[in-house]
């Protein structure tokens, strides 16, 4: 499991843990991460923080909407999974997400 007060760049070995943030939010890569492979991150902080994409190469999708964009806001102590569902396509659920 990873703890990070700063801007965190996701990488494979975050596969089935998961990543605490503080500050600084999380970036997603492109070319990183396979089909079916499960990030969970949790904002371990009373402020909002952001869960990007690495400039427009990698769609991100909140689940239950047909759009996407190109960052989602995790609410303080919010839980977030983004599970990759195509190569460079992840969709996130959980409790704080916008």
């Amino acid at each position: 499991d990873v703890c990070s007060s700063d801007l965190y760049v996701a990488t494979t070995s975050d596969v089935g843990k998961h990543i605490a943030i503080t500050i600084g939010g999380v970036t997603i890569n492109a070319n990183t991460f396979s089909v079916g492979d499960l990030l969970v991150i949790y904002n371990n902080s009373d402020l909002a923080q952001t869960i990007s994409r690495q400039n427009g190469t990698v769609t991100l999708r909140l689940a239950g909407t047909s759009g996407s964009q190109a960052s989602y806001n995790l609410a303080a102590r919010g839980v977030m999974n983004l599970l990759c569902v195509a190569a460079n396509e992840f969709v996130a659920y959980g409790d704080g997400v916008t």
